[in-house]
């Protein structure tokens, strides 16, 4: 759905789609990632790279898309 909003997507495929593309955990959108996909990715990561500072008390700063944090979140 990059480079669309969410209305135009609305019109050409319907809004149970363009819905379940943003709120289901595994439904992929054309040519892209579902929140299963990015929790894959993301919580990996995560645990790698940045718990390992937030248990020593460091100061970490994360910049993410909101599709990320919800991978985080719903990991948690």
């Amino acid at each position: 759905m990059q480079g669309f909003n969410k209305e135009e997507m609305a019109q050409q495929v319907g809004e149970e789609m363009v819905y379940r593309w943003r709120r289901s955990f595994s439904t992929r959108p054309p040519s892209g990632e579902s929140l299963e996909d990015t929790v894959a990715r993301t919580v990996p990561f995560f645990r790698d790279r940045i718990l390992k500072h937030l248990t020593m008390n460091d100061n970490v700063l994360v910049a993410a898309h909101g599709n990320s944090l919800r991978a985080l979140n719903h990991a948690v």
